[in-house]
């Protein structure tokens, strides 16, 4: 590749785009239409949630291994075949039988593992190097469209043409998928990480701190997502939603400007004021949900939370190696999906004796808990492969 240095748009960088946000969009679409297929073809309740959460449970287990195998193997390699585990499943849908649908989902669950992987570990490499604040940012915004036409897609889909149009399009949008994977130039090889697993969980350790600080942000996010609608119906909101539009308006919008901010100021500072800024959205909804209330901690949430994502990704990629990013954003992944699963139990656990004013104060303690382990975080020598895994 011959891409002028400094530039972010780059052939390669949209494909990767468009590759991330159709992905997301599909992901998307049967995350909310399955349930509503599947219901519409005489499935209880109960068999839904076990059925269809094995997808997120298999993304969250394997994404470090499929990272791994992403800088063994390559990024482009990773790409294709998790779009071919994305797509192949879709006609099988149409004998929703629960060990077919527990199987579809877990093969899908693998490519979206795979997917997301790979094209944070691309981007992370295919953006200027002094601009990875910048980059990530752009390109979190342009994967993050995949909200914008997934769920209202399937749904409008099973409602004019019921589950043959709706798996149809989820079809079309897999290949969509492929084709973008296919068509991305793999970036130049940095020779293998050559890591083994003990040099793996060496990179582990030494990125413990910043993947702390992921699972602190992402508690709450578990947190708003349950309990947040609820709340708000008991403070009289009639439509809690707005609370949600304009959380991803302003996501959206952050993410740039806070990339580029941590490329000047610094990742760190950067990430300690998002996170204040996310404390203090809890703290305010631990004060009340209502309507005003409500409006101002959707755009406080949407600026801190829509953006310490980008600036984490980006202080990873300082402190990794190009070629084990895929390693690096594997755990990275893992470690927001099981932040968001401990939001969820713990709150679940608690909000009755504590309500949710205690949930969201509990939230915004656990923010403020990890600030010191972020400031205090110094980074160590990058890991190098063990001498006798390097192959001469």
């Amino acid at each position: 590749m011959n891409e002028p240095a400094g530039r972010i748009f780059t052939k390669n960088f949209v494909v990767l785009s468009a590759y991330g946000m159709l992905a997301l969009g599909l992901s998307l679409m049967l995350v909310t239409g399955l349930p509503l297929y599947l219901k519409g073809q005489g499935w209880e309740p109960q068999r839904l949630g076990a059925t269809l959460g094995a997808y997120f449970l298999t993304s969250m287990m394997v994404r470090p291994f499929v990272g791994r195998e992403a800088d063994r193997r390559g990024r482009k390699a990773i790409l294709v075949v998790g779009a071919i585990l994305m797509l192949l499943p879709c006609p099988f849908y149409l004998f929703p039988t629960t060990g077919v649908v527990l199987a579809l989902r877990i093969v899908q669950g693998v490519g979206w593992a795979m997917a997301t992987t790979a094209t944070a570990a691309m981007a992370s490499e295919i953006v200027p190097p002094g601009r990875v604040g910048a980059g990530m940012g752009i390109f979190g915004i342009l994967n993050g469209l995949g909200f914008t036409f997934g769920p209202a897609l399937g749904a409008y889909l099973l409602n004019i043409g019921g589950g043959k149009a709706f798996l149809g399009a989820a079809a079309a949008l897999a290949s969509a998928v492929l084709v973008c994977g296919l068509v991305i130039d793999a970036p130049p090889s940095r020779g293998g990480s050559g890591l083994t697993w003990g040099d793996s969980a060496t990179l582990a350790r030494r990125l413990g701190r910043p993947l702390l600080v992921t699972l602190a942000v992402s508690f709450g996010y578990g947190a708003v997502q349950t309990f947040l609608p609820l709340y708000a119906r008991a403070s009289g909101v009639a439509n809690p939603g707005v609370f949600f539009t304009i959380f991803s308006v302003l996501s959206f919008g952050s993410r740039p400007a806070m990339g580029k901010l941590s490329d000047i100021w610094g990742r760190k500072p950067t990430a300690a004021v998002l996170m204040l800024v996310i404390a203090a959205t809890f703290a305010l909804l631990s004060y009340s949900a209502s309507l005003s209330f409500l409006v101002t901690a959707g755009a406080s949430y949407g600026i801190g939370h829509g953006a310490i994502y980008t600036v984490l990704m980006a202080l990873l990629a300082d402190l990794t190696r190009p070629q084990d990013r895929g390693l690096a954003y594997g755990i990275f992944g893992t470690a927001i999906d099981l932040g968001i699963s401990c939001g969820n139990f713990a709150t679940g656990a608690l909000v009755q004796p504590i309500g949710y004013r205690g949930a969201f104060v509990l939230a915004a303690v656990v923010v403020v808990a990890s600030l010191p382990v972020l400031l205090g975080h110094r980074p160590a020598p990058t890991v190098t492969p063990s001498p006798e895994t390097v192959k001469p």
